[in-house]
């Protein structure tokens, strides 16, 4: 097969895109909650998992100080953060997009409340 046949056919071009093409990963008639999983969610959700995880073994496998609040606020931002893009991206209609948007905001609020938490600990550190 020469250069031309394989540009011609999808997925190996240059210009194909990573995570499957247009609306390969959209809500479609299913619930809100589904967009966790959807497309490649699944390795978001198995990347973001396994920190949080790490992370938190770590933590509680040593003695805990005050300081050990800081890794597991950290963690849990960056997981909330994750749900919150998951939970918008795939969204397709009017609803879904007003819907998944305010699941959105209250996932980020969430996580920034974390990550502020996570920083104030280590500030309050005798």
């Amino acid at each position: 097969m020469d250069a031309e046949q394989q540009q011609q056919q999808p997925g190996n071009s240059e210009q194909s895109p990573l995570l499957g093409g247009p609306g390969d990963a959209t809500q479609q008639d299913k619930p809100l909650y589904y967009n966790f999983i959807i497309g490649t969610g699944v390795v978001a959700q198995a990347g973001a998992w396994i920190l949080a995880a790490i992370v938190w073994g770590a933590v509680f496998s040593n003695d805990l100080i005050l300081f050990s609040a800081h890794p597991l606020l950290n963690s849990a931002a960056v997981l909330f953060f994750i749900q919150a893009i998951l939970i918008l991206q795939p969204t397709h209609t009017a609803k879904q997009k007003k819907q998944g948007t305010y699941t959105h905001a209250a996932l980020n609020n969430v996580a920034l409340l974390a990550a502020v938490a996570g920083l104030v600990v280590i500030d309050r550190e005798p």
